[in-house]
């Protein structure tokens, strides 16, 4: 996770940010932004085990992906702030299993306070992959992170382990289940240059219509306020003629065991208030200035996290302080209640109430749910 993009010829070394040593890996993996989707490996030095650092990127794109049924990977889900990522951690340790993150914003370095990253202690717990490996400069959708996914599966795999999806990006965690065959369709830049100068000039909401119009599916899959998404989706149409939804196929559902964490409501929303006041407590702002200072645009992808947009905005005198983080709440909530409807919608999952119940009383449940579901 700590490598730098570079060409296919270009002699590469890893280290680790802290200390001068080779970052352990058996094999480094670059994948190219021209072309898109391109892997490369190369051998590197391995020196000591990389469950000491406790997190991993992925590796070179598997001739053949055998999805393992014998040992299905546990898929832990839930609205953001319920408290997924500690429940992980103890089935983890629990199980002997590694933990594949499954939030989109978590793929990035440099955001730490805003996206509720595992922290370094907790990563000193237990071993995560995907997680803190992308630059907030890089383009990261489902159809990269079910590769990156598929790949980390087959390492756990080699090691005889299981693996444990831990993360609310429902779609996500649907095309890698669902084995939905997304196409890497290359990024054009003249076409989304185009489609941002539609955004500017028509608004989001005329964007959504169009998608709607095309692609119904795929348009009532996305929020009409998201037009990252939604550029996305059209750039994909407008670049093969083909809709988004169109590249997948649904008719075969890989073996998991799903488990959701839920609460009660108001619980819920009081956790996610207080959440966002402790992250301003914790450096935010600071954060996000410094992210800014070294050259990211407030329209990167990385800055146009949850959080994270609204402080540039107020970075650019838009709103004042206490708007700022009325707004953070208010939109955390909502999105929220998006993850509740998303995943509310799949019957595969089983739900449990952890309204009042511990880390470890969560986490026993979960594990009764593991004894009770056939391998």
């Amino acid at each position: 996770p700590f490598c730098r993009s570079v060409a296919s010829d270009v002699p590469v070394t890893t280290k680790h940010p802290q200390q001068d040593t080779p970052f352990p890996c058996p094999s480094l993996t670059i994948r190219l932004t021209n072309p898109p989707g391109e892997f490369y490996t190369l051998p590197c030095e391995m020196r000591t085990s990389s469950c000491e650092f406790g997190v991993s990127m992925s590796t070179s794109s598997p001739s053949q992906f055998v999805w393992d049924e014998e040992k299905p990977p546990l898929v832990l889900v839930g609205p953001t702030a319920v408290g997924k990522t500690e429940v992980a951690i103890c089935l983890a340790q629990v199980l002997g299993a590694e933990i594949i993150n499954a939030d989109s914003q978590q793929v990035y370095r440099r955001l730490d306070v805003g996206t509720a990253k595992p922290t370094p202690e907790e990563r000193k717990r237990a071993t995560f992959h995907l997680c803190d490996f992308l630059e907030p400069t890089e383009q990261y959708n489902a159809a990269f992170w079910k590769r990156d996914a598929e790949n980390v599966l087959n390492e756990i795999a080699g090691r005889s382990g299981r693996a444990i999806f831990c993360g609310g990006t429902g779609m996500f965690l649907k095309a890698l289940l669902e084995d939905w065959s997304l196409a890497e369709t290359p990024a054009k830049p003249e076409i989304r240059d185009q489609l941002k100068a539609e955004l500017e000039a028509q608004g989001v909401n005329a964007l959504h219509a169009e998608l709607l119009e095309i692609d119904p599916e795929t348009a009532l899959r996305i929020h009409p306020n998201d037009p990252v998404r939604i550029i996305r989706a059209l750039e994909v149409y407008r670049t093969t003629g083909k809709p988004l939804s169109s590249q997948r196929d649904e008719l075969k559902r890989r073996p998991s065991v799903q488990v959701g964490l839920t609460m009660d409501r108001a619980t819920l929303y009081a956790k996610i208030e207080a959440r966002v006041l402790t992250m301003f407590e914790k450096g935010w702002i600071e954060e996000t200035v410094s992210l800014r200072d070294s050259g990211l645009s407030d329209e990167s992808p990385g800055l146009r996290c949850l959080g994270y947009k609204e402080i540039c905005a107020y970075l650019r005198g838009e709103m004042d302080f206490a708007e700022t983080v009325q707004i953070i709440q208010r939109n955390t909530r909502r999105y929220a209640k998006r993850q509740w409807t998303w995943f509310n919608a799949d019957r595969n999952i089983h739900w449990i109430d952890i309204t009042h119940l511990n880390s470890a009383e969560a986490t026993e449940a979960v594990l009764n749910v593991l004894r009770e579901t056939p391998s």
